[in-house]
């Protein structure tokens, strides 16, 4: 099963080996997200989805500089009330009416499993929630009256509409897009978020060297039937 891996920046993607399907450089945000994702299903023929690159951490017991797993993501800034039957914040009709959108299970099981393999060194912080909107996790942007927020362990600002976007993709080509999502927490929301960002790209740089013997083990993993 080929996998394609989003990677926001192309300051996130340096280190990363050639001749793997990527699509770097769109840009943060939503809607630059879902444009990688159309390059990887329709240009590169990708048949999952990896999200990677950085995070905010929402909680201090996580460790900056660890491996976050995503299970669940929700928009923290959708909002289509009273519309369709929603009732607030993180309501997408018919893709997340519980407001947090699952991760694909298998997927996910799998990263849990392989990542501390393939990156010894580097703390696992388990599976977790995501939530995103279109602002960077600057402290000033956190509402503590904000229902996704406070369910979340960190925020990015792509997870939830790459979710969204292969939800409404999966009628169209006929199939299963699984997707799965893993952040390198490189601040804490409360912090100089612009300056932590810059400060831990050499860390996700020297990982982005480990991932291509992790996806070749994914991709046949995910490509075998399930016992």
């Amino acid at each position: 099963m080929k996998i394609g891996v989003l990677i926001p920046t192309r300051e996130e993607a340096e280190g990363l080996p050639p001749a793997l399907a990527c699509a770097t450089g769109f840009g943060p945000g939503k809607t630059a997200a879902c444009a990688a994702v159309a390059k990887l299903l329709f240009q590169d023929q990708c048949e999952a989805i990896l999200v990677w690159g950085t995070a905010g951490a929402l909680k201090r017991s996580l460790p900056l500089g660890g491996l976050l797993v995503a299970s669940q993501v929700a928009y923290s800034d959708y909002d289509v009330s009273p519309l369709y039957g929603s009732d607030g914040l993180g309501f997408v009709p018919q893709v997340g009416e519980q407001c947090w959108m699952p991760c694909d299970p298998r997927f996910t099981q799998l990263l849990t499993q392989l990542l501390p393999l393939h990156f010894p060194t580097t703390p696992f912080c388990g599976t977790g929630r995501i939530s995103a909107g279109d602002v960077f996790d600057n402290a000033k942007y956190y509402r503590e009256d904000n229902r996704i927020e406070a369910q979340a362990d960190g925020v990015d600002m792509e997870s939830p509409a790459v979710v969204h976007f292969c939800r409404l993709m999966e009628p169209v080509l006929g199939r299963r897009i699984p997707v799965a999502i893993v952040r390198y927490l490189s601040n804490y929301i409360g912090g100089s978020a612009s300056q932590e960002f810059w400060d831990a790209l050499p860390g996700i740089q020297e990982r982005n060297r480990l991932l291509p013997s992790l996806l070749g083990q994914l991709e046949d993993l995910l490509e075998a039937p399930v016992s």
